[in-house]
């Protein structure tokens, strides 16, 4: 199947007998458990139904991937992202001009659990700093618009020791 098709198909159930071609969007206001909640296969209307699945599906596919996830808001996903991802000592670094949400999120709820946004790799933050690349700001580490743009020179720094000499194309 070309690329094509596979935009216009992605999701999609195949076709069956006596089916309709293609089930228009459920809306979560318009949304309604039929019978007993227990056995349904969506418990909440808003965030879990048919639309929502057909929509990670489609994206599953044209992916080429296992699962996909969506989540109602930018911030619910990094929230989620971060909170399954972080342990403490992890170090969270993010740009300056990156979404104002996700920098409070790692600075004050992460760090009560020890995430450090500092300590690990201090002496190539400072470097870094000196070099006006990055910024330190309220307990969070943040790449100037310069920094972004050369984060590619400077990021096998904060790799482990066994990864810093692998080249990546």
């Amino acid at each position: 199947m070309n690329d094509a098709t596979r935009v216009i198909r992605a999701g999609l159930a195949p076709a069956a007998k006596g089916e309709e071609f293609l089930r228009g969007p459920v809306f979560a206001g318009a949304y309604h458990l039929e019978d007993d909640p227990e056995g349904s296969a969506f418990s909440y209307g808003r965030t879990n139904n048919p639309t929502w699945v057909g929509y990670e599906n489609a994206i599953s596919d044209l992916e080429h991937a296992a699962a996909t996830v969506v989540f109602s808001s930018g911030i619910a996903a990094i929230a989620a992202t971060l909170g399954v991802s972080l342990k403490p000592g992890d170090v969270v670094v993010m740009p300056s001009d990156g979404y104002y949400g996700s920098r409070v999120l790692a600075n004050g709820f992460f760090s009560k659990f020890g995430v450090d946004v500092w300590q690990e790799f201090q002496s190539a933050y400072e470097r870094l700093s000196r070099e006006e690349l990055l910024l330190r700001n309220n307990g969070t580490i943040e790449l100037t618009r310069r920094g972004l743009l050369q984060v590619d020179h400077f990021l096998s720094e904060f790799f482990e020791p066994e990864l810093k000499t692998v080249r990546y194309a």
